[in-house]
């Protein structure tokens, strides 16, 4: 996955560099367009219909960047879904290392009543089945 991560960002940077020159051009054409129409080299008709061309273009480039983000967004939804089930994984890896450390605690326990029982101990035999008691 981290591949395609990397070629989801490669990605988005192209479309975010092809954006960041569209918007160079957008400038310039904006400031040609008015320096012509102050000269009197474009006319009022001219000039607006190249502001709709203007228009037109920076609404373009709203839709690349838009892409480029919905790419990365994506790919980090893809990743938050993987990260999320390797911490389920682990999540149960844990609880099934912490009942096999309480099955051992509990046969421990039991041992040492067994222990108790076979030496005769009254107390050791109430101290194990308390022990016991305890560890389930």
């Amino acid at each position: 996955m981290a591949t395609a991560q990397g070629s989801m960002l490669d990605s988005a940077e192209k479309l975010i560099a092809s954006a960041r020159k569209l918007r160079e051009a957008a400038d310039e054409m904006d400031d040609r367009r008015f320096k012509a129409f102050q000269a009197g080299e474009m006319s009022e008709k001219e000039f607006r219909n190249n502001v709709v061309r203007g228009t037109f273009l920076r609404n373009q480039i709203s839709e690349i960047l838009l892409e480029a983000t919905k790419s990365v967004v994506q790919g980090i939804q893809e990743d938050q879904a993987e990260l999320e089930k390797a911490i389920a994984k682990a999540t149960k890896t844990i609880q099934t290392i912490a009942d096999i450390k309480k099955a051992l605690i509990v046969f421990a326990t039991i041992v040492g009543l067994a222990e108790a029982i076979a030496a005769g101990s009254p107390q050791g035999i109430v101290e194990g089945l308390l022990a016991v008691k305890a560890a389930v």
